[in-house]
């Protein structure tokens, strides 16, 4: 766990790394990051926007004519706006995650209704790594950890990070093998600390650094509404960015996400206006579960309108 606020920052790292070896948990452990990849992702797109690489409202078939959406006209409507507010239609995962070949149906019309999908995403990765010829881990590693020091973040396995890797354990306590995630994806795979992660929350979020204030300004701002089938009391209070989650509370405007790789889960909650964020990570199916007391315990006693909606909307 990490606490900023203004120049005060503080780590808590507790607990067990590995049960089997009996690893204790360090501020340089490496947790999977799982759904918070896609903010770390949004911004590497976004670079694009600006750069006029990549507009958000032209169908990506425009750029790339992938053969997952080749047998369906409303999959080819589908743009970067869609994908990064979750409105494409397209389920979480059409087959198992990360499979590069599925092919991809929309549910309903593309930009029409919310709907979370990872394979959005990573359709979208696939557009951007055929444009450049590039691995997206590679833009990662140099766009983002690179120049915001993250030394301890990958979004693909690395051999020499293995001492510092944690693996999950079930609802018992039971541990579970390392994952070897050897092909990066923009929606699940970034391997990283809750130092690295702060470092990004602060200086692309809260800064913008390296965006144009324009482009920076439509990332957090309202671009769907996040209503959830059925429906949740936390609905009101949230919508969705440009690859981010947005929530409207007592303390202010915030922007947030959370992640869960089933015994990996994460989440992260940033308030721009106060210069004040949490970052937690977990290597246990039961960390979400610690997630609002924690928040209180650094933010006070207040309704955490995001947690609500999470804790109604498992991955």
């Amino acid at each position: 766990m990490v606490h900023r606020k203004g120049s005060f920052t503080e780590s808590y790292a507790i607990g067990t790394a590995r049960l089997d070896l009996e690893t204790p948990v360090s501020e340089n452990t490496m947790f999977q990051a799982a759904s918070l990849t896609k903010v770390v992702s949004s911004y590497a797109f976004l670079k694009r926007v600006d750069s006029g690489e990549l507009d958000l409202d032209t169908p990506l078939w425009n750029y790339y004519q992938s053969p997952r959406i080749a047998n369906n006209s409303e999959a080819q409507m589908i743009t970067a706006r869609m994908v990064l507010n979750h409105t494409t239609g397209l389920p979480n995962w059409a087959g198992t995650p990360g499979d590069a070949n599925s092919e991809l149906t929309p549910q309903w019309t593309p930009g029409t209704k919310y709907g979370y999908s990872g394979d959005a995403f990573f359709l979208l990765q696939q557009v951007v790594e055929h444009l450049e010829n590039k691995d997206f881990a590679d833009i990662l590693r140099d766009e983002v950890f690179t120049p915001f020091g993250m030394s301890h973040s990958s979004l693909v396995f690395r051999d020499e990070d293995v001492p510092l890797m944690t693996v999950g354990h079930d609802e018992n306590g039971v541990p579970g093998k390392l994952s070897e995630y050897r092909h990066g994806n923009d929606a699940y795979t970034l391997l990283t600390t809750g130092l690295d992660y702060t470092s990004f929350i602060q200086r692309a979020i809260v800064d913008g650094e390296g965006l144009s204030k324009k482009i920076h300004e439509e990332w957090l701002s309202p671009s769907s509404d996040a209503n959830q089938t059925p429906p949740s009391p936390a609905d009101p209070y949230i919508s969705w960015g440009l690859g981010v989650g947005l929530e409207e509370s007592n303390l202010g405007p915030a922007v947030w996400h959370w992640g869960d790789n089933g015994t990996r889960r994460a989440f992260f909650i940033t308030f721009p206006e106060r210069d004040e964020s949490v970052t937690m990570f977990w290597n246990s199916s039961n960390g979400q579960k610690s997630a609002a007391a924690t928040l209180k315990l650094f933010l006070g006693n207040t309704d955490f309108h995001s947690i609500e909606w999470v804790d109604g909307n498992p991955e």
